[in-house]
């Protein structure tokens, strides 16, 4: 029975060694504090002042686009099983100030083709009537058309527009002022004769060159007193015709 109580009496006094060693021990360290993070803080806040990433040239990598195609009612009524539908562009407007992007879509109207250089072809201007055109009609006018226009060929002095003007007693009438003009703004005023075999008698003298002509009868004044009457030189109804007989008549 004693070597077990020996034993016992051993073990207290490791254990009460123990104990009295931590104590010592803790009394010696003292208290743990938790360690000091301030300084890490700063480093942390010095690396982000200086950007340093900033610094390093980095790739650029394009965002990938994520629209989604655009597909017509007709495609999506006609894909079914195993069709395949085609993508529609989606067309951008312009914006104002900007230049069109190449890749926008192309006007549904297509734009007329410029004329070379060299070839371009100045545009005749027509010439206006001195004063507002003429009603249509004989109504209202003191002079009138006598007939028709009478086309000929050899039975006058070279290619011209001629006739006779009369008063509504068949008296020719002189100094009576005949206008004509075409498109190309081209004109001549004239007055009937006065003589005593060519009374009332006028004539516009014509080249060869194909052209609509257009007469009237005005005042001293310049105001339109008659219809205009449209005559085709050298072309129309009559090509080979050189002589245009129009006789007037005052109301």
């Amino acid at each position: 029975m004693r070597p077990r109580r020996y034993y016992g009496a051993g073990f207290l006094l490791v254990l009460i060694a123990a104990i009295f060693g931590a104590f010592l021990a803790r009394q010696a360290v003292g208290t743990v504090e938790a360690p000091n993070l301030d300084g890490l803080a700063s480093v942390q806040q010095t690396l982000e002042d200086l950007n340093i990433w900033a610094l390093l040239p980095l790739p650029q990598v394009a965002p990938r686009s994520t629209a989604t195609p655009s597909f017509s009612a007709t495609e999506e009524a006609a894909s079914g099983p195993g069709a395949t539908a085609t993508p529609q562009p989606i067309a951008v407007a312009p914006v104002a100030g900007q230049e069109p992007d190449a890749t926008q879509e192309a006007s549904a109207t297509p734009e007329a083709a410029e004329t070379p250089v060299g070839q371009l072809e100045a545009t005749p201007v027509p010439t206006q009537p001195p004063t507002a055109p003429a009603p249509s009609g004989d109504a209202g006018f003191p002079f009138v058309t006598a007939g028709p226009v009478r086309q000929s060929s050899g039975d006058c002095a070279g290619a011209s527009i001629r006739g006779v003007v009369r008063d509504s007693g068949g008296n020719p009438l002189p100094a009576v002022r005949l206008w004509r003009y075409d498109q190309w703004g081209n004109e001549q005023v004239v007055e009937t004769k006065s003589g005593e075999t060519d009374r009332g008698n006028y004539d516009f003298p014509l080249g060869d060159t194909p052209n609509v002509h257009y007469v009237q009868i005005i005042d001293a004044a310049g105001i339109i007193i008659s219809p205009v009457i449209e005559i085709a030189h050298r072309q129309g109804d009559a090509p080979d015709a050189t002589c245009h007989w129009l006789d007037w008549v005052q109301q």
